[in-house]
């Protein structure tokens, strides 16, 4: 039985094709429509603010400037793909097509009968389909049922109820053209024309018959699972425009979205192809501010650095170019994120804790390199040995023990004027037992600005016990705790220990009585941040050891979770660094740390301004910021608020651009500077 919606817009519907029907058979457009720009500023349409320069280009690729040639199945293209920074204008510029096609059925006399070549009462479908259903109903929706009811056309035209209240009737004497019912998922019009969502979850898109479709963050599919379901979306959509062709009709979409990872994003991967591999695909790349147009700024540019960005064009040391009003989204903390999301190049995968592995790499010391003449050799020589004993019950045991064979620190004021640190983070079976060394140090580092000064912590060793389960061996966590009471005191300035409260139970008592301090601190979410502004500070200089690889296999557990490490993995290595980076760094935020801050000398020998350090990089850090803290473009001594660099701006957008495959674009996008 229908219900008394679906019989009030039948009427509605049949109201709409009885007034059709008056028209001469050879007519085809009801109404005249305009153009897309038109359509879009006009009073009498929809009336809202002006798409930018580029946003008008890039609609009209797709759709071209004649209104009457939209369906054209011997257009040039048949898909856009915007990959457009975030708060780039992607969806208000795909609702606003998807409106204006909507425009376009219902200005058609008959459009089943134009575009099909039948007539036919088959339902047109415009389809949005985004990863959740929630996610198409919250954003795309949202702009179309915006532009639908604030639209003058459509109020002028039609009765519109939404939520089952009316919020606009037609006025009495003029002339009434049906209804349309908006929903929070979609929308029906007169002439047989709907709107839906649809979820990832159906692939076939059987039953409808798309006239325009939207892809809604495709590279939000991440993992192998999603990313294959995402290009099965994606071939459903093309073919269900390649297959359905008429004389006056042929479909179209959009695909939208900013990267998430480099190697096998599907935006990436479909916007290369629309670069010259796919003939019925254009694409479209900007930048933010580029795309909302450079008129809605103040003009007032700064410039970005960061290692990702030399990576990604393949030139040392080059800048990107940024409206001093994305100040705030370039800090330490937040701009790797934002080098993904508004500069649209994204990391290597997806959902990593660090998001530029090779950052991490970049700062290992303990290679020979000899064109920076970098070569450090972990603190202690150490020899491992396995001793069998039993235990209280009779059995035998066998227990993991180190020893030192030698000690790096030779020199008297580099084995006890430097002040260490130790961090501890003890197992007895199935994890690691670990002790990691380190100490702070002040590097003098080039920049722009002349010689800054960076607090840099300096990773000495990590020593690790190893159970193997295998073959019964545990850790012998007596021999640990000599190494932190007897045998590191004796070889270096031991100032203070840190342990997490599982491993300093039987640890303070000992250390007080060779007034070594100890710090009782869990390792949270928070340390681990602290640990990725100094990485990408390059205020963190490794030996060649464990750690670096367990927090490249680190995931992203949430806003406030501590990561945690992939199946298969380990992170204890990883933890003790961060321990240790909070010890010498980060206890005390507002003056200088409690520990080693306070004894801390200064530089050891043979570390000089502009020579690096040992091991140190001689150029200007990536991303120090004034004062060494704050933001991470314009480096500057002293001071520590925002220091623009005003540099005209010049150049193309980057959507011409064709990229090579793992590397950058062949020539530089506009804003991007060396």
């Amino acid at each position: 039985m229908s219900t008394i919606r679906e019989i009030d817009q039948m009427c509605a519907i049949k109201f709409a094709e009885l007034e059709g029907t008056r028209l001469a058979d050879d007519v085809i457009w009801e109404e005249e429509p305009v153009g897309f720009r038109e359509f879009c500023e006009s009073p009498s349409y929809l009336g809202t603010f002006k798409l930018s320069d580029l946003q008008y280009n890039d609609v009209a690729m797709l759709i071209g400037d004649d209104p009457k040639n939209t369906f054209n199945p011997r257009r040039l293209y048949d898909i856009e793909v915007l990959v457009y920074g975030k708060g780039g204008g992607k969806d208000e510029v795909a609702s606003r097509v998807a409106v204006y096609v909507v425009y376009l059925l219902l200005c058609l006399a008959n459009p089943q009968e134009y575009l099909l070549g039948i007539r036919s009462s088959s339902t047109l479908h415009l389809i949005n389909v985004a990863k959740k259903g929630r996610q198409a109903e919250k954003i795309f929706f949202n702009y179309f049922s915006t532009h639908i009811m604030n639209s003058r056309w459509f109020k002028d035209n039609f009765d519109i109820e939404y939520k089952r209240q009316y919020h606009s009737k037609v006025k009495k004497r003029s002339r009434h053209r049906g209804k349309i019912i908006m929903m929070t998922n979609g929308a029906i019009f007169p002439k047989h024309i709907e709107a839906v969502s649809e979820t990832t979850e159906n692939e076939s898109w059987e039953g409808y018959n798309p006239v325009f479709f939207v892809l809604d963050e495709i590279s939000g599919f991440t993992s192998a699972v999603e990313l294959e379901r995402a290009w099965k979306i994606y071939n459903t959509a093309r073919s269900s425009v390649e297959t359905r062709v008429a004389k006056n009709f042929r479909g179209m979409g959009m695909v939208i979205s900013y990267p998430r990872q480099e190697e096998g994003d599907v935006i990436l991967e479909l916007f290369k192809y629309s670069q010259g591999d796919d003939s019925r695909l254009c694409g479209s790349l900007s930048y933010p501010w580029f795309s909302k147009g450079m008129h809605n700024f103040s003009g007032e540019m700064i410039v970005i650095r960061h290692p990702r960005l030399d990576d990604y064009f393949g030139i040392e040391n080059v800048g990107v170019e940024v409206p001093i009003e994305y100040a705030g989204s370039f800090t330490i903390e937040n701009i790797a994120d934002s080098i993904t999301k508004l500069l649209c190049i994204p990391p290597p995968t997806a959902g990593g804790w660090i998001e530029y592995p090779e950052v991490l790499k970049s700062l290992v010391s303990s290679k020979v390199d000899v064109a920076s003449s970098r070569f450090r050799l972990p603190l202690f020589t150490i020899q491992d040995r396995v001793i069998t004993t039993r235990d209280k019950d009779g059995m035998v045991v066998r227990y993991l023990t180190k020893s030192v064979v030698n000690c790096q620190a030779k020199t008297q004021f580099d084995r006890f004027q430097i002040p260490r640190v130790a961090w501890l983070d003890a197992a007895e079976k199935h994890c690691d037992a670990v002790i990691v060394i380190g100490h702070l140090e002040q590097r003098i580092m080039d920049s722009e600005n002349g010689p800054i000064p960076v607090e840099t912590v300096v990773i000495d060793d990590e020593i690790i016990w190893r159970p193997d389960d295998g073959r019964g061996i545990r850790v012998s966590l007596a021999n640990v705790e000599t190494w932190l009471t007897n045998i590191l005191p004796k070889h270096i300035n031991l100032v203070a220990v840190g342990a997490d409260q599982w491993n300093s139970a039987h640890l303070e008592e000992s250390l007080r009585y060779l007034k070594i301090k100890t710090i009782i601190h869990n390792i949270k979410r928070d340390d681990y941040d602290l640990f990725k502004r100094q990485a990408y500070l390059r205020a963190i200089d490794f030996i060649d050891g464990e750690a670096v690889g367990q927090f490249n296999n680190l995931v992203d557990a949430g806003v406030k979770q501590k990561p945690v490490k992939k199946p298969n993995f380990l992170q204890d290595a990883a933890d003790a660094v961060v321990g240790v980076t909070w010890l010498l760094v980060g206890q005390d935020k507002n003056k200088r740390s409690t520990v080693a801050r306070k004894q801390h000398i200064g530089m050891p020998a043979g570390v000089t301004a502009g020579s690096g350090r040992m091991g140190a990089p001689t150029s200007a850090p990536v991303g120090v910021s004034a004062g060494g803290a704050g933001n991470v473009f314009n480096p500057a001594a002293g001071g520590s608020g925002i220091s623009p660099i005003n540099i005209p701006m010049s150049a193309i957008q980057p959507r011409v651009l064709r990229n090579q495959p793992g590397r950058g674009p062949q020539k530089l996008p506009g804003g991007v500077v060396l």
